[in-house]
């Protein structure tokens, strides 16, 4: 390969592709094709697989899992299905969410796009969080006009 190409590859790979790449001996490697070939036979399997609009229904919001991770775990996930449909994805949404105010708001007044998902629940979140750190530093019980 040309030293150019192997200057761009080194600043690209990752910690444990660059020990791999070290290893290899040079002559194995004469082209662009030799290095993709024996890059994907050793890393492939690390490649995260493509997930089915199906297989979206079965995300669930666990039990401790606050709004802000569900929605950003399940944003992960839809950014990897095969022929994704913004109806279904919404519908997969709301699907997962486990009872709260928040879920039931998107069925009264349901959403039509994962972003009108994620502005509606902005708010949501923010309280989530001042709830959260209002319950850690164990005030609880303190009303907003109470010291």
């Amino acid at each position: 390969m040309t030293q150019y190409v192997v200057k761009c590859l080194w600043a690209m790979l990752a910690e444990i592709a660059l020990e791999w790449f070290n290893t290899i001996s040079s002559s194995s490697i004469n082209s662009f094709a030799d290095f993709k070939r024996v890059f994907l036979e050793r890393f492939s399997a690390n490649r995260a697989k493509p997930v089915e609009m199906a297989d979206m229904f079965d995300i669930r919001q666990n039990a401790e899992e606050s709004l802000k991770k569900f929605l950003n775990r399940f944003t992960n996930i839809s950014m990897r299905v095969v022929d994704p449909n913004e109806g279904l994805l919404v519908k997969a949404f709301v699907k997962g969410l486990r009872a709260s105010s928040f879920g039931e708001s998107l069925y009264r007044i349901p959403p039509k796009t994962l972003m009108e998902i994620r502005q509606r629940a902005a708010m949501e979140i923010e309280t989530e969080e001042a709830m959260r750190h209002k319950k850690s530093r164990g005030q609880e019980n303190i009303g907003p006009y109470q010291e």
